[in-house]
This record gives C-alpha cells, sequence and structure tokens, in this order.
C-alpha cells in the first residue's frame, strides 16, 4: 500500500494498493475520488506537487494531475518496450514533464512527455526503488544487490556506487526540511543514515523483525523532524536521528 499527503491541498490524502483503484480521501477518511488502475507488481505511485505517476499494467506508467475539484486528469502514458519486464520503480523529476523509471531488466529511462531522453543499463542487479535530491541534481536508485547507485539526473551517468553489507532495498527517503540526509528500506530489517552530500553512511538502526518496506520523512510542528518506517512485520517505527522529539517509539 502507498499512500501521501496532498501538500496542495491539506486534509486529503491518496493511496495506491497493489492491485487495488487510486482513491483520494478527505480528513474524516471519506472516499473522495476513485481510479480504477490495473497493476499487480511491486511499484509504489509517486506524487509532486499536483501530480501523480500511478503504474499501470505490466511497465506502463500513467501520468495525471490532481485537479481543484480532488479527481484525476489523464496527462499521458508512458509505455516501454515489454523486453524490458516489470515496472520496478518510478520518480517525477519536475512538476511538468520529466519523470524517471526503473525496470526489471536493470533499464533506467528518463522520459520527458512520452520521449525517453537517457537510457542506461545496471548490471548484474535489479533496481528496486528511487529517490531523487533536486538540489545535488542525483538520482538515488536501490537495487537488489549490495550496491547503492548514485546518477546524474540529466543523463543517468552513475556518480558512485556506495557498497552495503547486505542486499536489497525497498525504500529511499530524502529528509526535505535540509535535505541534507537520506535513510534507506533494507531488505535485512536495518534502516541506514546517509549524508545526502557525501553519500557515506552516519548510522544502522534496527528493530524490525522483518524486511522493510516503506520510509517518510515527518516535520514536527516545533521543526523536528521524525522518520516513519513500516516493516512486513505489521510494526511502525519513529525514529528522531538527534534526539529533538525524544527518541524512537514503535507501534505494532
Amino acid at each position: 500500500m502507498w499512500l501521501c499527503a496532498l501538500d496542495d491541498s491539506p486534509g486529503y490524502l491518496i493511496s495506491h494498493g497493489r492491485g487495488e483503484s487510486v482513491i483520494i480521501w478527505n480528513a474524516d477518511t471519506s472516499l473522495v475520488y476513485k481510479l480504477p488502475v490495473h497493476h499487480d507488481g511491486f511499484c509504489k505511485s509517486d506524487l509532486l506537487s499536483n501530480n501523480i505517476a500511478i503504474p499501470s499494467g505490466q511497465n506502463s506508467i500513467e501520468v495525471l494531475a490532481i485537479n481543484q475539484m480532488m479527481s484525476l486528469e489523464k496527462r499521458r502514458t508512458l509505455t516501454i518496450d515489454s523486453d524490458e519486464g516489470a515496472l520496478m520503480a518510478v520518480k517525477l523529476l519536475s512538476k511538468d514533464t520529466r519523470v524517471v523509471a526503473a525496470y526489471e531488466s536493470g533499464c533506467i529511462c528518463i522520459w520527458d512527455e512520452n520521449v525517453v531522453l537517457h537510457r542506461t543499463q545496471v548490471k548484474g542487479s535489479m533496481p528496486t526503488c528511487l529517490g531523487h535530491h533536486a538540489q545535488r541534481n542525483e538520482i538515488l536508485l536501490g537495487t537488489s544487490s549490495e550496491s547503492l547507485l548514485i546518477l546524474d539526473a540529466d543523463n543517468l551517468t552513475q556518480l558512485k556506487a556506495i557498497e552495503l553489507t547486505n542486499p536489497g532495498l525497498n525504500a529511499i527517503a530524502l529528509r526535505l526540511s535540509d535535505s541534507r540526509v537520506y535513510a534507506t528500506a533494507g531488505w535485512d530489517k536495518r534502516i541506514r543514515f546517509f549524508s545526502a552530500r557525501t553519500h557515506k553512511k552516519l548510522c544502522v538502526l534496527q528493530i524490525h523483525e522483518d524486511s522493510l518496506n516503506s520510509l517518510v520523512f515527518i516535520i514536527g510542528h516545533c521543526g523536528w523532524s521524525l522518520l516513519a518506517a513500516g516493516g512486513s512485520d505489521s510494526l511502525i517505527s519513529l525514529w528522531d536521528l538527534y534526539g529533538d522529539a525524544g527518541g524512537s517509539h514503535q507501534n505494532p
């Protein structure tokens, strides 16, 4: 299940479950809008401003806009050759046109409108998740191997490869309050924090008993930032890296 708050429309949430519809909810948890989407893979949707990229079919991407009536307007469909396998991850790079997509074959593409601007191939592993650091113009690419790759967001040139202790990442989250730190969710049950500037590992956290699936940074009323993590063990944990909000918390 993918769930995200609409920053441009406070009080509204948008959700998309595997094999389920895209739904917009209001603050009373009432259904406002529902769009049937067929996608049985593991790719999560992505939201930027009032635009949303939704996985569809085997390897297509539906790019839609959320209008003032809280409904979705289709803008375009991005479809690659079926030889590239299933769509694994998608990330909106700009509010208007650019989208980066990762496919099962290891193919990584940057789309602009309906055209593939740049394309590269990851060898020896399968892409699993994407992150984007807009200020540094970098794409963060998690894989099924022990490597976290840093790519140039303009042309997909590999800038750096970070070696991990154990293989497999399911999610990457950038702390948007200052864009100085990002976190990864590992198959090995661990959360890893990295410096966004040097990509050096800052710390490793473990409290979950199964692989981690979701990460999101939350900005509190006093300006402090928490990281929320969800795992296959049905546990949700909250982490405060610098102790501003009083440590870590967990709920089953």
